[in-house]
């Protein structure tokens, strides 16, 4: 997953490259904390809410309420919730 997140970030500025191996990952594991938590931005970053929403309910059930209260408030990610 480490490794895959680099490469992701590395092609941070190709939006499609980067969405396309986030997403191809998740489809190998859809539970990876670090894959989803990688993939929300890029997902918002491509205009495909629905996905970041969808990876961020899957993180809400992974995560402890702390940790997803944080990494949503780090991402400036609360008005995503409210969709």
């Amino acid at each position: 997953d480490e490794g895959l997140v680099a490469a992701a970030q590395f092609f941070k500025r190709d939006t499609r490259k980067s969405y396309a191996l986030l997403a191809d990952a998740l489809q190998v594991n859809p539970k990876s904390v670090k894959l989803l938590k990688a993939y929300v931005p890029v997902a918002l970053a491509r205009g495909f809410d629905p996905y970041a929403v969808n990876a961020l309910e899957t993180l809400q059930g992974i995560l402890s309420p702390a940790a997803f209260r944080k990494y949503i408030d780090e991402n400036q990610l609360a008005g995503l919730l409210l969709q």
